[in-house]
């Protein structure tokens, strides 16, 4: 045997794992909106994507719903630039975090009353299910156009999906079609 067909005995294989700062946090970026998703309760917004940290500012109830402009999310939480309420008064202006379940969109549909969501946000991802137009879904995140969302299933455990622009309104008072 000479040196090009002799075997090689296998090497093992050794894997580090190594925890790279900011990876597991890195945020995405969107220039969407959503609404509060409880328009009678308090929603604080923090300084940072973590429940510690300092409260910049309040969402203040609004029956009639309050409009949120997104910027962008990390982990479960929603990086904010202002918000609006029902009688269109300007209730925050800044930079701040809510922890995203707070927030909400509306799924629709112009041409069915079906509205599919995905396992990532690409219209080319598997589709995961389908929801009924006209339902409020709670929010994980956001990435460009796309909404990360959050299904409760009744005694199992509650779906995630990505919902793509034209499928959910992120006004509560606008229909959006």
């Amino acid at each position: 045997m000479n040196e090009h067909t002799r075997k090689r005995s296998p090497r093992p294989l050794l894997l580090a794992a190594f925890a790279v700062p900011g990876l597991a946090q890195s945020a995405t970026e969107c220039d969407v909106a959503a609404f509060v998703a409880n328009p009678y309760g308090t929603v604080e917004i923090h300084a940072d994507a973590d429940v510690s940290s300092p409260i910049v500012g309040k969402l203040p109830p609004s029956p009639g719903g309050t409009l949120v402009l997104l910027k962008g999310a990390r982990k479960d939480w929603i990086n904010v630039a202002s918000a609006v309420d029902a009688t269109r008064t300007r209730v925050f202006d800044g930079a701040g975090w809510i922890h995203a379940p707070q927030l909400a969109v509306r799924t629709i549909d112009p041409h069915d009353d079906l509205v599919p969501f995905h396992a990532s946000p690409d219209r080319k991802s598997e589709v995961l299910g389908s929801l009924r137009a006209e339902l409020d879904v709670n929010l994980l995140a956001c990435s460009d156009d796309w909404m990360k969302i959050v299904v409760p299933v009744r005694g199992g455990e509650d779906l995630e999906g990505w919902l793509p622009r034209g499928s959910w309104c992120g006004s509560p008072w606008e229909d959006c079609m």
